[in-house]
């Protein structure tokens, strides 16, 4: 395998990776995002839109995650087919 398909495969792995640590800590990271968004709009919230923000974070730091680990593990697998047919 050369040099040039090795980085790549590292790098749509550090892509999957990186959609997979997203979707999996996306309750943690949306919760930072939510408070930061209260502590921004003078302190206090209502407990229904504090929630809904919530939501609506966590919904799209799991779409991200979700998107990055499937074209990570696509084009991952794409190349090792690839090489594999090569050889």
């Amino acid at each position: 395998m050369s040099t040039r398909c090795i980085l790549t495969l590292g790098f749509t792995l550090a892509v999957a990776a990186i959609g997979l640590w997203l979707a999996l800590q996306s309750p943690i990271l949306a919760r930072g995002a939510a408070d930061s968004m209260v502590r921004s709009s003078g302190g206090s919230t209502s407990t229904d839109i504090y929630l809904a923000v919530l939501d609506a974070y966590a919904a799209a730091y799991r779409l991200v995650g979700a998107v990055l680990l499937a074209v990570g593990a696509f084009f991952s697998l794409h190349l090792v087919t690839r090489h594999r047919e090569s050889q």
